[in-house]
């Protein structure tokens, strides 16, 4: 874990140092998840069912497979983070962003034309917009379909 030392511009942040559990690459900006179920050594995979409540952050870096010498990278646990991929409509500023099972990308709390009042349904936030878009992601990434945001994993 790095704890970003306390200055007085800027955010505090929080990173942290794991592993691939995937047989295929984390690309930077994905939600990640710790992997509890299989794993329990500092391995993070993509959100699913069993894993929403333990969120670990955005990915800072590429994770390379699981397995070889690149699968160890960065990930923001806390703190402002400017690639977050999202699917959602009228993403705004302050928009809340949690993750969905078996998805690289957050969208929002409560789906709906105005994201501005968005009010969670759950305990499951990871993220809050930082800039606004009408964004979707898609699997391949071959446009950049993210925005900036807080990240607040740490619970």
């Amino acid at each position: 874990m790095y704890i970003k030392t306390h200055k007085r511009e800027g955010w505090e942040i929080v990173d942290m140092v794991a592993k691939n559990a995937l047989t295929y690459p984390i690309v930077a900006g994905m939600p990640l998840c710790w992997d509890t179920l299989t794993a329990q050594d500092g391995s993070v995979k993509l959100p699913e069912t069993s894993l929403l409540n333990v969120p670990a952050g955005i990915a800072l870096q590429t994770f390379g497979t699981s397995g070889h010498v690149t699968e160890v990278g960065t990930l923001r646990a806390y703190g402002w983070v400017d690639k977050i991929f999202i699917a959602g409509t009228t993403i705004t500023n302050g928009a809340v962003l949690v993750p969905t099972t078996g998805n690289s990308y957050l969208t929002l709390a409560v789906s709906h034309a105005n994201s501005s009042i968005a009010t969670p349904t759950d305990g499951l936030i990871m993220a809050v917009a930082g800039t606004a878009g009408c964004l979707i992601a898609t699997s391949t990434f071959s446009t950049a379909y993210y925005i900036k945001g807080f990240v607040r994993c740490l619970r």
